[in-house]
């Protein structure tokens, strides 16, 4: 069951992720004489994390948890429902992450213009993405991976055309990066809404205890450590981009961000994968079945590892066979840097089981203190990065990559420790 879900799930994933690659190639080719504008984006892109973060964690995957009680057909159904509900948390949220990005740079005192067109259209893909990402999660848990991949193809081919007519229209990359995915986010969000209802086989419920349980009030006082972990964990991330642009300048965290880019076809592996195991692996740990649970995770790590190294192996570095080499030069810039930012994606990608786990185990609390524990190890080594290469882009680069792949190894040590109580009771 688990392998004829897995080819649409790595097919959601991979076209959802193109959409936010083709904004950020486009900006980073836009912007190819000026790395500091490529750090700014930067800035404003780490806190689009936050943003999706923040709403995911604290309101969008406890009411996940409850729709996962639900028989299948209905699943998908509440996906209207639960967006009208949750929308205006969800602006609540991006409107207060907005102001963080915008304000770095407006009290920086340069590239002043750029703040108020990236606030503006960022603010739209903040309040949309996590509403469109939980809608497919919802078609995921429902068993329509291919409805998902739908409505990522819809997000894709939105971004496409969004990225070319408003270049066409404003001729300012601030306004076209974030409009173009803002347009495509409100595209897909549509097309997800209306086939998760057409395709529901149950009615959604529409009074009774699923809908109080919904509340925002319920699910932010369950998913307040998730929420409190989210907004740690990618503040880290926006910090160590301000600490790399307070030590070496914008154009370290420039050429940061064009290696991120990318690498992000890691992430979409395990995003991917998150979406067709991550209900399996919360359901073992909800029934305290361990073999099942670490069957799940070893078959996600099966198909991430080995896609690691071969996609490293051909991007990693510049070379004749490596077709983005001449397509985005400011990725290679500094040797070694898309190298590191492959391996902690893909370590951070490999503790998504086990994070699962403790959600579905209902251990949340644990989970935000072993999360900030794994967070302060990425300040740590970013930090020693950053100062000492005040005088070199390679370490100053490398600061916020080898931060998240420190990250992404604490995550996964100390997401295994702390699930090993919970399974444990069983044997007593």
């Amino acid at each position: 069951m688990l392998k004829s879900r897995l080819p649409g799930g790595l097919v959601d994933a991979g076209l959802a992720s193109l959409a936010t690659f083709l904004v950020g190639l486009y900006a980073i080719t836009a912007w190819s004489d000026s790395p500091e504008l490529i750090g700014v984006y930067a800035l404003f892109f780490s806190a689009f994390g936050m943003a999706t973060t923040l709403a995911t964690q604290l309101i969008f995957i406890p009411a996940e948890k409850h729709v996962l009680d639900l028989g299948l057909g209905t699943r998908r159904a509440t996906a209207v429902l639960v967006a009208r509900r949750l929308a205006p948390a969800v602006s609540v949220c991006a409107v207060l992450v907005v102001l963080v990005p915008a304000a770095i740079v407006w009290l920086g005192g340069e590239y002043q213009e750029v703040v108020w067109p990236l606030a503006v259209t960022s603010f739209v893909v903040y309040v949309t993405s996590p509403l469109q990402d939980h809608v497919r999660r919802l078609l995921h848990l429902d068993r329509a991976a291919w409805h998902a991949a739908g409505v990522s193809a819809v997000q894709t081919v939105a971004a496409g055309i969004g990225v070319v007519v408003l270049d066409r229209l404003t001729g300012d990359p601030a306004w076209t990066a974030f409009g173009a995915l803002a347009v495509a986010n409100v595209a897909s969000l549509t097309v997800g809404l209306i086939l998760a209802v057409r395709s529901a086989t149950a009615p959604s419920p529409a009074e009774g205890p699923f809908v109080d349980a919904i509340a925002v009030r319920n699910l932010a006082r369950s998913g307040a450590w998730l929420g409190s972990a989210g907004v740690f964990s990618t503040a880290v991330n926006l910090f160590v981009s301000w600490l790399v642009t307070a030590v070496a300048g914008e154009a370290a965290l420039g050429f940061a961000e064009a290696a991120r880019t990318l690498a992000q076809p890691i992430v979409v592996v395990s995003m991917g994968l998150r979406s067709v195991y991550g209900p399996d692996s919360m359901e073992a740990a909800k029934q305290r079945d361990e073999r099942r649970a670490a069957s799940v995770s070893n078959r996600f790590l099966l198909v991430l590892w080995p896609l690691t190294l071969v996609f490293a192996a051909v991007v990693g570095w510049n070379w004749q066979g490596n077709p983005l080499a001449d397509l985005v030069p400011a990725a290679y810039t500094v040797s070694g840097l898309i190298i590191i930012s492959v391996l902690a994606n893909a370590l951070n990608g490999a503790s998504f089981p086990l994070r699962l786990e403790l959600v579905g185990a209902d251990r949340e609390r644990a989970l935000f203190w072993t999360d900030g524990i794994a967070n302060v190890a990425m300040v740590v080594t970013a930090l020693v990065f950053a100062v000492a290469g005040s005088g070199s882009l390679f370490w100053a680069g490398a600061a916020r990559p080898a931060g998240m792949a420190a990250m992404g190894l604490g995550r996964w040590l100390l997401f295994r420790r702390a699930m090993r109580p919970w399974y444990r009771l069983v044997d007593a």
